[in-house]
């Protein structure tokens, strides 16, 4: 058995964590701690993004180790950025810390040893976690930039 379900697992996860993050109240809580503006509809487009990025990961499966691995990495690096290290360093609760904690962190190791035992190398999760540091912060910098002078229309 090759476990290509465990990414469409991953896509479960990532679906519970923003049910998470809603209900208690994501936005504000990033709001006071990273200082950014985001809005709800901020919210809503850049999960609308992370559900099909993880539906073409889990599509296109062990036939491409590096883009199907991205979204395990995408959420590692969410778990541990953007939930664990901002509970370590303020001590206060993270919206998603759950659902980081008791699915994320187990999918994304399933996900990468699985992907080992079915051929993946070295290259393929060193470039998924490239892929999914940068598809993370992509939103944080356009959100940073979407003000400046140069981007108004």
């Amino acid at each position: 058995m090759n476990y290509q379900f465990i990414l469409w697992i991953a896509l479960l996860s990532y679906a519970l964590h923003i049910l998470e993050e809603y209900f208690y109240n994501w936005r504000d809580w990033a709001n006071k701690t990273f200082h950014i503006t985001a809005s709800w509809t901020d919210f809503y487009l850049v999960n609308t993004f992370v559900l099909f990025f993880g539906l073409t990961c889990a599509s296109i499966g062990w036939n491409c180790f590096w883009i199907a691995l991205s979204f395990p990495g995408f959420m590692l690096v969410n778990a541990v950025v953007f939930h664990i290290t901002p509970i370590i360093r303020y001590r206060n609760f993270s919206p998603g810390i759950i659902t980081s904690l008791i699915l994320f962190l187990p999918v994304v190791g399933f996900s990468y040893y699985y992907a080992y035992r079915n051929g993946a190398q070295i290259s393929d999760f060193v470039i998924s976690l490239a892929i999914g540091a940068i598809l993370m912060y992509y939103p944080i910098i356009l959100q940073n930039t979407k003000n400046k002078a140069f981007f108004q229309q």
